[in-house]
């Protein structure tokens, strides 16, 4: 997925969500899917507004692969391109800074450590069932790049 740029404005830009392969373990198979991140048809580097955009992160399994309520499930997400979750950067001819976060309010950085991860659990109710987490994404506002396509990527794991 690429972003387009015009002069002063970002057109589309967006992050690739990649994911691991299918996991499967006696009778039991689980999938991770992503939705893309997308920033939306035009950045105006003179606002003062970031952009934001949402994807989702759905994992599922069929059969009974936690028999145990209360089982965690982290979510963790690479770096990307830049090699540091905590300045992301979608690269093009120039570099523009973004960054993913795991709440609505977009204070809590999502990486891939323990400290930065997100812990889904598993309810009685719930463990035969998808569990979704929603990917909060930001591109701070007045940065100044130039005209191009943009893009990053980013690796989800799921570890249980």
């Amino acid at each position: 997925m690429k972003a387009v740029f015009s002069l002063r404005r970002l057109a589309a830009a967006s992050v690739l969500l990649l994911v691991c392969p299918t996991v499967a373990r006696a009778a039991v198979t689980c999938t991770i899917s992503t939705t893309s991140l997308n920033f939306g048809a035009t950045y105006n580097v003179f606002s003062a507004t970031p952009t934001d955009s949402l994807a989702t992160i759905t994992y599922s399994c069929s059969g009974n692969p936690f028999p145990n309520a209360g089982v965690p499930i982290r979510i963790a997400l690479g770096a990307g391109g830049s090699g540091n979750f905590d300045d992301r950067t979608m690269t093009g001819p120039d570099a523009i800074h973004y960054n993913l976060f795991q709440d609505a309010s977009r204070t809590v950085v999502w990486g891939d450590t323990a400290a930065t991860d997100l812990d889904l659990v598993v309810s009685k109710a719930n463990r035969g069932a998808n569990l979704t987490a929603t990917v909060y994404g930001r591109v701070p506002a007045q940065q100044d790049v130039g005209a191009g396509s943009y893009s990053d990527t980013i690796t989800v794991t799921v570890i249980y």
